[in-house]
């Protein structure tokens, strides 16, 4: 029972987050929440934002190109883990010109998930990925594992997979 009251609260707080999500009509469910990390929710829309992003755009990171397409979820968790490690800091803040050239390269996502997604959204979701992979590429030894090190930074941030 508290498990549910939880996971109705984390809908309305994703809700009122998520400005890209469309208003619930008729009982509908606009989004599900499917992870928190920290304070931040991962939702089932962020998910389906990040398949079309893979699919358009790969990584320029090898081990996230590696890890992205096999469990998406996770992937989002770790990426959000390494955004609230990076805290804003300069050095893994993406070159704005780069930025921008990727995210040309996305705008035609705006269409395509016009229900899920704006472009306040999809600027946010390409400036996470962005500092995850600075942040991966700065700290992650050459020859470590990725597996191995995202272990260790998963122990330094709270988050919890929500089950559908």
């Amino acid at each position: 029972m508290l498990g549910s009251v939880w996971a109705t609260l984390l809908l309305s707080i994703c809700l009122c987050t998520h400005e890209a999500a469309a208003s619930p009509q008729n009982g509908e469910i606009a989004d599900q929440i499917r992870a928190v990390v920290g304070r931040k929710i991962i939702s089932e829309s962020d998910i389906e934002l990040h398949r079309y992003i893979a699919k358009i755009q790969p990584s320029i990171f090898t081990p996230f190109e590696l890890h992205r397409q096999d469990d998406p979820l996770n992937f989002l968790i770790d990426i959000e883990i390494m955004n609230q490690l990076a805290q804003n800091i300069s050095i893994y803040q993406p070159d704005p010109d780069r930025f921008q050239q990727r995210y040309q390269e996305l705008t035609s996502l705006l269409t395509i998930l016009s229900h899920i997604l704006d472009e306040p959204k999809l600027r946010h979701h390409l400036l996470m990925l962005m500092t995850a992979e600075k942040f991966a590429k700065r700290n992650m030894g050459i020859k470590e594992e990725y597996g191995d090190w995202i272990k260790l930074l998963r122990e330094r941030v709270p988050y919890r997979i929500v089950q559908p």
